[in-house]
């Protein structure tokens, strides 16, 4: 998860360790893996290697699995909220939904049959 992230939940008094600060970054994704298990802690990534892992039957505290762009300030907030309605998620994988993007187009133009149109929506 980027820095920006375990920041700003450890500003929420969110319990976060990164890989950094574990001196497992670089480690191959089973030992991450291993480490988080021994410490208890649910892993916050986007790397699929992890479920493959986990598909497999390795043991894991919990992984939130997040695909997608999302604002820094969105994955807060999704995982502040998760911190609230979650106790224990040993073994369990969490997929975070894809945010919704709302777009309101005003106006539109497109070349339709060599001539350009115009063509006004509201929303």
């Amino acid at each position: 998860m980027p820095n920006a992230v375990a920041s700003g939940l450890i500003s929420r008094g969110r319990d976060v360790t990164t890989s950094y600060d574990a001196e497992i970054l670089g480690k191959s994704v089973s030992e991450q893996m291993a480490y988080a298990h021994e410490n208890e802690r649910v892993i916050v990534t986007q790397d699929d290697d992890l479920l493959s892992l986990a598909s497999k039957g390795i043991p894991h505290s919990g992984i939130v699995f997040w695909g997608g762009k999302r604002s820094i300030g969105q994955l807060i907030k999704e995982l502040d909220t998760l911190c609230f309605e979650t106790e224990d998620m040993t073994g369990q994988i969490l997929f975070l939904r894809l945010p919704v993007i709302s777009v309101q187009i005003a106006s539109l133009s497109f070349i339709a049959g060599g001539r350009k149109s115009d063509m006004s929506r509201t929303s």
